[in-house]
């Protein structure tokens, strides 16, 4: 997510006597100021000053709005964004702040109509793209999406985060060539996010090119280790490419990590399976069932009941 501190005022020098214009003005900047020292708390007593001298600055409603937002009193920064609205409807960036907090109160239709409003009032927004764009592919529209990231794209061609967006829509979309294309642009520009090789991976798999597969999980695995995700999926490729005996010792793997991994239970079972181990894997089955799989109680029935 893009957050800023937008200020509609130029900062002001303040000396000698001060009139009652000036002290607005020093009580919005001194807000300002201390907000981007992260003093949220602070800034707000000084726009609450501010606004004491005058109550219809918008300005001032909507930095105060953006701080009670970062300090997470949501509520109260919906209701001084929108303060700010009916002030001066024309600002685009109470829109796009009032958006964000309406994403993180969960209210996805009601973001999608600011960022669309902010777009309105400012066609090159790419930030507003970019977020309208997450919200759609949160509400399974990736269609939507697509075209969002698309369009911030045409603004910010080399931003590796909204590349790799595109190719997670895609990707939702099942066209995995597609997804893969981004995924390569997002490593291309930033080669340090395992989530990036991760995804590559996935979509790889999901054309059936795990040996391509394997490689880009064990690249997200040199730069994130811990991620067990990426060590399942690993471990999955292992085994369609008939390499059980490295599959058996990635789920231990994971398994070491937390020995109640239903999953790799269950996947270790299926490498004993092919390993000609029946015994070891009902045994791992039999756990797997204990941990809450259902997949492996079919396996149970299949292979290893009389």
């Amino acid at each position: 997510m893009y957050l800023r501190i937008l200020s509609f005022l130029l900062f002001l020098t303040i000396a000698g006597s001060v009139s009652a214009q000036d002290s607005l003005h020093y009580y919005i900047n001194r807000g300002i100021l201390t907000a981007r020292l992260g003093d949220y708390p602070a800034a707000i007593g000084y726009f609450d000053k501010a606004l004491t001298f005058d109550s219809l600055k918008a300005e001032v409603w909507y930095n105060k709005g953006f701080a009670r937002s970062e300090m997470g009193d949501r509520e109260g920064a919906v209701s001084d964004l929108s303060r700010a609205i009916r002030l001066k409807p024309v600002y685009p960036e109470p829109w796009f702040v009032r958006a964000q907090v309406k994403e993180q109160l969960n209210d996805d239709d009601g973001a999608i109509r600011d960022y669309s409003k902010a777009l309105t009032l400012k066609a090159e927004y790419p930030e507003a793209y970019y977020n309208r764009g997450l919200v759609w592919m949160k509400k399974g529209e990736n269609m939507q999406a697509i075209m969002d990231f698309s369009r911030a794209l045409q603004f910010q061609p080399r931003n590796a985060d909204i590349l790799y967006h595109r190719g997670l829509a895609r990707f939702n979309e099942d066209t995995y060539g597609s997804a893969v294309i981004d995924f390569n642009e997002a490593i291309k520009i930033d080669p340090n996010q395992a989530i990036f090789f991760k995804s590559r991976g996935a979509a790889k798999a999901s054309q059936g090119l795990y040996e391509e597969a394997l490689q880009d999980f064990g690249a997200a695995l040199l730069l994130d280790p811990s991620d067990r995700e990426t060590h399942h999926n690993k471990a999955l490729a292992l085994l369609h490419l008939a390499r059980y005996h490295d599959a058996y010792k990635e789920y231990e793997a994971i398994m070491e990590t937390d020995p109640n991994d239903a999953e790799a239970w269950e996947g270790r079972g299926v490498a004993c399976q092919y390993l000609d181990d029946r015994k070891g894997a009902c045994r791992d089955w039999e756990k797997a069932v204990s941990l809450g799989s259902r997949k492996a109680a079919s396996y149970l029935e299949k292979y290893c009941r009389p």
